[in-house]
């Protein structure tokens, strides 16, 4: 028995450790998946606040490029696509 010892502590030590380890789970999938739904809701209060002009900086965007086109129209082009930025249909934000 006394020669067996040896070998029963270290098999009771790998059993603890690989239990420990077991229960020191990884969280990261659930973190993803909770920052990604996060981040969706907020691209969508997002979008809102844009789509619904309440957004101060987007509004003042549009606000300008329309004063701007009227006043030099061969920037027109430009413009037109400067205040899609200010809205959900700009290259800024893509759904």
């Amino acid at each position: 028995m006394v020669g067996h010892l040896p070998r029963v502590l270290t098999l009771i030590t790998v059993m603890v450790v690989a239990l420990t380890l077991s229960a020191c789970g990884d969280e990261r999938p659930e973190q993803i998946a909770k920052y990604q739904q996060l981040t969706q809701q907020r691209l969508e209060l997002l979008s809102t606040s844009l789509d619904g002009d309440q957004l101060r900086n987007a509004n003042l965007l549009k606000q300008y490029t329309s004063i701007l086109a009227k006043r030099q129209p061969d920037l027109a082009p430009l413009l037109n696509e400067l205040a899609k930025d200010a809205g959900t249909e700009g290259l800024c934000f893509s759904r």
